[in-house]
């Protein structure tokens, strides 16, 4: 399948300009979001459900020691890729199946010698 990018910018702009096709909503709920993930994960971790190496790979869960000794810390790392970034849209291309016939094309083989 090839498509222009000129026609995915020109119908994306098309659906994002129709505010009938969604509700806008007042503020970006990202970081909320993913506040609420970070601590699903956290508990995920001490719950035993996830190993610690998997949470810190995932979400970037820290495994440092609090300085009583008393447990880890679960800090969120400070790495920028596990912080959200800004959100972007884009375009998932529905592909339909049109049938043919295979009369229709012309197959050739080309070998090298």
């Amino acid at each position: 399948l090839i498509v222009k990018p000129e026609l995915m910018v020109k119908k994306s702009l098309e659906k994002l300009e129709n505010t009938s096709l969604y509700e806008k909503l007042d503020h970006d709920p990202t970081f909320e979001l993913h506040d609420e993930l970070f601590k699903l994960w956290v508990k995920g971790k001490t719950s035993n459900f996830v190993t610690p190496k998997i949470a810190k790979d995932i979400m970037g869960i820290s495994d440092n020691t609090k300085p009583d000794q008393s447990g880890p810390t679960n800090r969120p790392s400070t790495l920028p890729h596990f912080k959200p970034g800004k959100p972007y849209f884009y375009p998932c291309l529905k592909i339909y199946y049109v049938p043919f016939k295979l009369d229709n094309f012309k197959v050739s083989l080309h070998f090298n010698q």
